[in-house]
């Protein structure tokens, strides 16, 4: 299974940049509902590491403070 670890905007940022992406020819945009900011990408881990992986991962993320990114 592939995985990302990411950090994934508040909704009215997420409403902030989909009024100012204008369709353009020949590209396409994620949907809204997919946009993160990947901080780690995992591309194949095992399905019987997964719940271990999502353990270590939310025991990593309660040990970080919130913060604040700009654009």
């Amino acid at each position: 299974m592939r995985m990302f670890v990411a950090v994934r905007p508040p909704a009215e940022i997420v409403e902030e940049l989909t009024d100012f992406l204008e369709p353009r020819d020949g590209m396409s945009w994620t949907r809204p509902e997919n946009w993160h900011i990947t901080l780690a990408f995992m591309d194949r881990v095992p399905d019987a590491r997964l719940d271990e992986l999502v353990d270590r991962l939310e025991s990593a993320a309660q040990r970080v403070e919130p913060f604040i990114a700009r654009l």
